[in-house]
């Protein structure tokens, strides 16, 4: 590849047409980014790795699963920070679980959590 080429001005788009180009691409990036980590963070989500534990059930029988004031905690509510940059770390940290679904027999299972509950 020709590393020059790359900071040469292009003969073929004006240098603004590129720009505009570049806001587009990173607005979308953007906002595309944002709704992964939105949806990436519901119940329904965390429930897709965890569906074969007792978790869901513990909560919902717990005071965090509406109690008399009717508010159910979401897994996102004590499971992430909720600074912005905090926050982003955090899903960068757990990203990792993804490979240890994929590596780890009996992952989704109860006798995994039983064991590894402290964790």
């Amino acid at each position: 590849m020709n590393w020059r080429a790359l900071f040469k001005p292009s003969a073929k788009y004006s240098i603004i047409a590129l720009i505009v180009v570049g806001v587009i691409v990173g607005v979308v990036g953007y906002f595309a980014t944002q709704q992964t980590l939105h949806a990436t963070s519901s119940d329904a989500f965390c429930m897709t790795c965890h569906r074969d534990h007792s978790l869901r059930d513990e909560v919902m029988a717990s005071a965090h699963g509406g109690g008399r004031a009717g508010v159910t905690v979401q897994c996102q509510d004590c499971h992430l920070p909720h600074g912005p940059f905090d926050y982003l770390v955090k899903k960068i940290i757990v990203s990792k679980d993804i490979i240890g679904l994929m590596t780890i027999d009996g992952f989704m299972t109860q006798e995994w959590l039983d064991e590894n509950r402290k964790e």
